[in-house]
This record gives C-alpha cells, structure tokens and sequence, in this order.
C-alpha cells in the first residue's frame, strides 16, 4: 500500500515537471494536472485497500484456514497425559509437539480444523480441540472428534419413553493440508475417555480406543411422564481438556397424547366418558388436523384441531362390552394409546330396575283402597326403566325433565327410573279404564 501510494506521488510530480518543461506558458494547467492525476491514484489505492480488508474478514471468519502454517509455529498449551495418568502442561508449537515415551495422550485448544470438511456429514459439530495420541505400531496421530445427530429423541408409544442417539466420531488429521480420504482404523496404546451427559436425563462415560473407525453410539432413554420436556435436549460433552464440557441441543419430534379418565365404564353404549388430546414435545408448532381412532365405541367429534400447549376434550361413547383401544390418527406424528374396558351395566341395570320398582309401588300403596293393579303395576315398571334407558343410552329425553348431571350417576338413573314409573302406572291406568 505504501508502494503505491509512493508510485502515484511521483507520477504526480513528474508529469507536472514535464508539463512545465514543455511549455511555460501552460504552466497555469501544470499544477491541475498533476493534482487530478494524484487524487485518482489515492482513490484507486484506498479501493484496493478495502478490498483487501474484505478479503481478510473472509477469511478470517472461516472455519478453514487454507494456509495454517502462522499458527502451527505458535505457541500452544497443551495438557499431556502419561502412562501413569499424570498431567503435564507443555507450551509448544503444534509442529514442534512429539510424545514422549511414557507419554500416551495430549490435548489442545484450537478453532483450527485438521480434517477434510468435504468428508463431514452437514450437522457435523466439530469440538474446539485437537489430540495427539500414540498407536499401537509405535505412531503418534493427530486426530479430532466431532459429532452428529444419529437420531433426535422419538417417542415410543409402546414403552411411553423418548429414545435419542448421537455418534461420536474420532478422526485422524493433517497439518499439511486436507487430510486422506482413504483411512483405516488405528488402535490407541491407551484409550481415552469422554462423558456424555443429556442434561436431567442420563450420564454415560465412553472410552475412545482407536482413531478412524468404529464411530461410537450413545444411546439415551427417558421416560416422558417423568421428563416432560421440550423442543430439544442439551448434551454435554466432556473431554479431558475441558471438563465443563461442550453443549449441543439434541432436538425431541413431537407427539401427540392420549388419556381418558375413567379405565373401566359400563358398556352397551350406557356411559361416556372425556377423552383429553394434547400435542407435546414442542413449544409452538402449526395447528393440526387428527381423527379419532377406537376400536369399540364412537367419539363425538372424531375429528379435531389441535395445537401445542392446548388440552383438548373428546367423548367416548362406549358399544357392547370388553376392551376399546383407543389412539390418534395424524400424519408424519406418533401417538400414544389408551385402552378402556367396556363392562356390562350391572349398576345400571339395578338402580334403573329397581327405582323403576319403587315408582310404581308408591303409587299402588296410594291407592291400595282400589286394590293391588298388576297391570299398571307392570306397565309402570317397564316404562320407567324405558325412560332410563332412552335418556342416558340414547340422549332421547322422554320425560322432558332436564338432569344437570352430564355424566352417569347411579343415584340420577335412580330417580329417572322412578318418575317413569310413575308416568308409566298412569298410562297403565288410562288405557285398562278406555
């Protein structure tokens, strides 16, 4: 830059002094000349410079330095285990470091990557550091870890439980450049360890024993109800060098959750029961479209929109008797299942049979001076328990009377059954008297 901006003064001066020489009438333009000519080199050179500064912040900025050698020849602290597992801190240049022969591990702070980053899955996360261990054969190979999301955590409606997998990759480096496609597996004289932990969940402590191949998986398990969790799961990485550890969100797929109240109702379509629809895993996530799924029984309604952070509530109508599994239909999720037993109304049947009884004999102990109806008697019976039945099984309200139980009560069939009777024993009456 200060070449030329020498190189542009001295332009300036001499085509001035070659202007004056050549003609000293036109000494007046001389001086305008030489100083337009100087501003347009100071702006060519300041152009020049600005794009250089660019070009450095580029460069700067990326993840891959195309020419390490500055920083190979820097000094570097480096934490170096021996056989013995004691530590040492040496301050080296990279290209100066070598094991010593009781020395088996050592370990670095770096932005700088030694692998080839065209051979890298794209949601490789490369740790800020760089080893040196020593192989079997007597070598000692730089290397570095990254990891990749195997598999983010999917719920399982089978186990009620979210499963999770990472891959943990240690591959070999190289300082002069782009590191071999082709690369076999190198075992390590002493395996080094690493403790992955997702936070809340599980700690696991892994031993990395050769370079190259196998990657290692870490599977984690947790069960929802007790981790209720969302959008994503930290996982820590602790290494040797930095034992607080790097922290990289594992992300949870949505699911969606179904319950109902009641695990036992009385079947042949006698009771209903809440069935409660949620969306869980997730914060925010667009509306969604899902149909009710039974294997006995009818929902109202069978279909519904749903969104996160949102319970919503269905019926349940039961149908015949034994078990009714119950589930949700929506596409690309999964979702849990209920089952629901549909048992034969016993219950009902005595309380609507029974006040169905005690209706009509309230009104044959009224007129027991008329004598003992059998008729009415029967038909006040079989009307009452008509009532019971048509109300809770059917919804058809034959009485008009409006009950503020929405839901099956033995007491409410009780008295349904009973003014039915008594309705029933008067048109008993009305029709043995026409």
């Amino acid at each position: 830059m200060k070449k030329l901006l020498f190189l542009s003064l001295f332009l300036s001066i001499a085509i001035g002094g070659y202007s004056q020489e050549k003609t000293k009438k036109k000494s007046q333009q001389s001086i305008p000349v030489s100083i337009i000519t100087l501003i347009l080199l100071i702006l060519f050179g300041c152009q020049c410079m600005f794009a250089q500064i660019r070009l450095s912040e580029h460069i700067s900025n990326h993840s891959i330095i195309d020419n390490p050698q500055n920083i190979h020849r820097q000094p570097v602290r480096f934490r170096v285990l021996n056989s013995q597992d004691d530590t040492l801190i040496v301050n080296t240049s990279i290209q100066s470091f070598s094991l010593a022969d009781d020395q088996t591990f050592a370990t670095f702070k770096t932005n700088q990557v030694f692998l080839n980053i065209s051979e890298l899955p794209e949601d490789a996360i490369i740790l800020p550091e760089a080893s040196f261990s020593r192989s079997t054969n007597n070598e000692d190979y730089l290397h570095q870890v990254y990891l990749s999301e195997l598999s983010p955590f999917i719920f399982d409606p089978e186990t009620k439980s979210f499963h999770g997998k990472i891959e943990i990759h240690t591959v070999q480096g190289s300082m002069g450049g782009q590191a071999e496609t082709q690369r076999s597996q190198i075992d390590l004289v002493d395996p080094f360890e690493m403790i992955v932990t997702a936070v809340g969940i599980t700690e696991k402590t892994i031993m990395i024993e050769s370079l190259n191949w196998p990657p290692i998986t870490v599977d984690f398990n947790f069960i929802a109800s007790e981790n209720p969790l969302r959008d994503s799961v930290n996982i820590i990485v602790k290494t040797i060098q930095n034992p607080e550890g790097y922290v990289t969100p594992l992300s949870i797929t949505p699911y969606i959750e179904i319950s109902v109240e009641k695990e036992q109702i009385q079947g042949l379509g006698i009771q209903e029961t809440p069935v409660h629809v949620s969306l869980r895993g997730v914060s925010n996530y667009p509306e969604l479209t899902v149909g009710m799924q039974t294997s006995k029984g009818y929902f109202d309604p069978d279909e519904i929109t749903i969104k996160a952070n949102q319970v919503y509530t269905v019926s349940l109508r039961s149908e015949g008797t034994g078990n009714a599994r119950i589930s949700v239909e929506a596409a690309n999720l999964v979702s849990t299942s209920d089952v629901i037993y549909f048992g034969f109304p016993w219950k009902f049947l005595l309380f609507s049979i029974t006040g169905a009884i005690i209706g009509s004999l309230i009104h044959v102990f009224r007129k027991r001076d008329t004598g003992f109806d059998t008729r009415a008697f029967v038909v006040g019976i079989l009307l009452g328990f008509t009532v019971s039945v048509c109300y809770w099984a059917l919804g058809v309200n034959l009485l008009s009377i409006t009950i503020e139980v929405s839901y099956l009560n033995e007491f409410a069939v009780f008295a349904l059954s009973i003014l039915g009777a008594l309705l029933g024993w008067h048109l008993g009456r009305m029709k043995e008297t026409t």
